[in-house]
């Protein structure tokens, strides 16, 4: 077993402490024997596995990583050992858990405002709305939802709105 400065960085732990130890010192309880299952019934049958996995720290704290493992086998077929490499990716799991909240309280805030709000794509078509919108319409969604830009402005402000989309387009307004 060969582990570089990095893995000891990440787990804590010193070659002298990993040497003759199983993966399962790094276990963090957070999977089940599904998820490990799985997980060399892939290396068995395709020679690798990669994905998310939570392991242990040391001292006790749980780290999401984003690991590979790869059998190395010998010239005659047979695995003589495997390879594992990690990327730590705390900080993306917490920038997800922070777009997911903002997500949250932005839909909260577009769902529940009195004032209708509504986006389009490029082409003008109708892509999302809110109750307030919908209601203040008179439209039913379903049909709202097959609608763009032009059948919902009136003739007279149809230039306008062009203008308007436009200059969003060429980042001239926001």
């Amino acid at each position: 077993l060969r582990i570089n400065k990095a893995f000891t960085e990440n787990t804590g732990y010193s070659a002298a402490e990993i040497v003759g130890q199983t993966p399962r010192i790094v276990k963090s309880g957070r999977h089940d024997e599904a998820f490990y299952a799985a997980m060399w019934e892939s290396i068995r049958r395709s020679g690798s596995w990669a994905g998310e996995i939570w392991n242990r720290h040391k001292d006790g704290a749980i780290h999401p990583k984003y690991m590979t493992i790869t059998a190395v086998k010998s010239d005659a077929g047979a695995v003589t050992h495997y390879v594992g490499a990690e990327i730590d990716i705390t900080a993306r799991k917490r920038a997800e858990e922070a777009l997911h909240e903002s997500e949250a309280w932005f839909r909260s805030i577009f769902e529940n405002a009195n004032t209708g709000i509504a986006s389009t794509d490029r082409s003008g078509r109708v892509t999302s709305f809110n109750e307030s919108f919908r209601a203040m319409l008179g439209y039913e969604a379903v049909k709202l939802n097959q609608m763009n830009v032009a059948e919902l402005t009136h003739p007279d402000d149809f230039a306008l709105e062009i203008e308007f989309f436009k200059e969003i387009l060429e980042k001239k307004r926001e």
